[in-house]
């Protein structure tokens, strides 16, 4: 009887593993490379690229890490069509500055950005929300007390005007770096 009860409870944490595996991010390593100047320089990983950084209908769940209190007034937020979103640089350097942006052929309407980063775990790490217009870009700074050198991370971002709650929403991942790389292999 001991032994099937001990066989049991095996099987049972087996599966509970299992699910914990099933759980994380998938396709996490998989980025787009940028510049200093938002340029982009290329690829990395073997994931559908194509996927990232586009407007794209966000699961309930990727809903909830954008989620989160603030004070932005909507008052003069303006609809407008947005195209795409970028960070730049990526890989972003440990301590350093991350910039999101995004391309609007409307300047000086202003919007709301929400932003979450989680890592693979789905561990939120970072929400910040503010007012910006086309001309000018997020900076997140990537303090050594939230991220690690050498990981990769998702960005959840989602664009509104008080008259529409989500204008453009989507993901893209990023790699934080101890410093300035040539090739992400050397973060690794």
């Amino acid at each position: 009887m001991k032994n099937i009860i001990t066989y049991i409870a095996l099987v049972i944490f087996a599966f509970s593993l299992q699910n914990c595996k099933k759980d994380k991010l998938e396709d996490l390593n998989c980025i787009q490379l940028t510049d200093v100047n938002a340029q982009p320089i290329g690829d990395y990983g073997s994931c559908n690229i194509q996927i990232q950084w586009k407007n794209s209908s966000l699961s309930s769940r990727e809903l909830t890490y954008l989620d989160f209190p603030d004070a932005i007034d909507m008052s003069d937020t303006e609809n407008q069509v947005i195209t795409s979103a970028f960070v730049y640089p990526n890989p972003a350097q440990l301590n350093g500055v991350l910039n999101f942006g995004f391309a609007s052929s409307e300047a000086n309407k202003n919007l709301k950005i929400q932003l979450g980063i989680v890592d693979m775990e789905r561990n939120v790490l970072l929400q910040e929300s503010v007012k910006l217009n086309r001309m000018g870009d997020l900076s997140l700074q990537l303090n050594d007390n939230i991220f690690e050198a050498g990981k990769f991370y998702r960005l959840y971002y989602r664009m509104s005007s008080k008259d529409e709650s989500s204008l453009f929403e989507g993901y893209g991942n990023i790699l934080v770096c101890d410093g300035p790389v040539e090739s992400v292999e050397d973060c690794l």
